[in-house]
């Protein structure tokens, strides 16, 4: 029962059940993955016009393959992706910026993309889950090992998110703990 609650899809839906009510007008998402958010916007039955972003090739080829009604680029998150101006009315990120070494080119492409007003929704591990129950989760069932956790470049507070905010023209609307204080969710408002 723990090992069902605590899997990787249950987790992910945790995430995208604090983020689907920010998901409005025309999404950007940095680092589609797997596609969980296309696919909750298929059983939300929200017809948003949808960007998946993803460095790798065989991500993007299956999930333009499996929602062909929405949009997937190649692109490594690390640079900035210059090409869009104020055309998002939401910029989403689900646990994603924690294996970005650059920081700065995240949030450029972000706040570039998003409309004046526009929210850039991101999720997080928290430095009680990424520190303390993320290892013990690895150590005791999950296939992936602490690999995952090597991956983790920077981990954030809402004090560096704040300090993220002031840098970048955002302002903060809410930031909240969820999944047990293990992850935290951050809205952003362009200013």
């Amino acid at each position: 029962m723990l090992k069902k609650l605590l899997s990787w899809k249950n987790l992910q839906n945790l995430r995208n059940n604090e983020i689907i009510n920010f998901l409005r007008g025309d999404v950007l998402e940095l680092g589609c993955w797997e596609g969980f958010i296309p696919e909750f916007l298929n059983k939300k039955n929200k017809n948003n016009n949808y960007y998946g972003i993803d460095y790798r090739e065989d991500t993007i080829k299956n999930l333009t393959t499996k929602y062909p009604e929405y949009h997937f680029i190649k692109h490594d998150l690390d640079e900035v992706l210059d090409f869009w101006r104020q055309e998002f009315d939401t910029v989403v990120s689900t646990a994603v910026i924690e294996h970005i070494y650059n920081q700065k080119n995240f949030f450029i492409t972000a706040t570039r993309a998003l409309k004046k007003w526009g929210k850039l929704v991101i999720t997080t591990p928290s430095n009680f889950g990424n520190d303390i129950i993320y290892p013990l989760m690895c150590k005791l069932w999950y296939r992936w090992g602490n690999g995952v956790l090597s991956d983790h470049i920077t981990i954030y507070n809402k004090d560096r998110f704040m300090v993220a905010a002031n840098d970048f023209w955002l302002e903060i609307e809410s930031f909240k703990f969820f999944e047990f204080f293990c992850n935290q969710v951050v809205i952003f408002n362009k200013k």
